[in-house]
């Protein structure tokens, strides 16, 4: 099982741990001008969830509406199964040969390239595409080992509101 230190991860980028929601917060608070993709799309008045104004507020240093951070702890809640569920229909579908495995980000982390860094990712996990190698170790049983990873990439999930789910039908909200 990969971790997200064994990625290849680009030269410049680059994991910033925090130790609590608090933390990543007051970082995100003491760094304005950063936005992520979420907040980019809000700035285009494409965020279906978080209004230019309401981005503002959050830039300010407000905290989210109550109905707005209510969704956010639920959606957190499901986000590993619903993660694993996005992983296991690729699994099914993925040619011979193919596999895709999750890796899991610590809890407050944020990724920031050092060639963008007014821009950052909070992606909930990534995603490995690898060839797989197996090595016998017994009789009948062999382990699985990391021929070649192929490719990896960030893996977001957003809880939609079914009110609104016709309205991303068919493409990320």
């Amino acid at each position: 099982m990969l971790t997200y230190t064994d990625l290849p991860w680009a030269e410049g980028v680059h994991v910033i741990l925090h130790p609590s929601h608090a933390a990543q917060f007051a970082a995100r608070q003491a760094m304005p001008w950063r936005v992520n993709a979420s907040e980019v799309s809000a700035l285009f008045g494409e965020n279906t969830y978080l209004s230019p104004f309401a981005l503002a507020q959050l830039k300010l240093g407000n905290e989210l509406p109550a109905k707005d951070e209510k969704m956010a702890k639920r959606g957190h809640k499901w986000e590993r199964f619903v993660c694993q569920c996005a992983v296991d229909e690729l699994n099914e579908t993925a040619p011979e040969g193919i596999r895709y495995e999750l890796v899991w980000l610590p809890e407050f982390c944020g990724i920031v390239n050092e060639k963008y860094p007014s821009l950052a990712a909070t992606p909930d996990a990534m995603v490995v595409c690898y060839e797989p190698g197996y090595e016998p170790i017994g009789n009948d049983e062999s382990r699985i080992f990391y021929k070649k990873i192929l490719w990896y990439g960030p893996l977001e999930t957003k809880q939609v509101h079914w009110q609104k789910r016709a309205e991303g039908e068919g493409e990320p909200p």
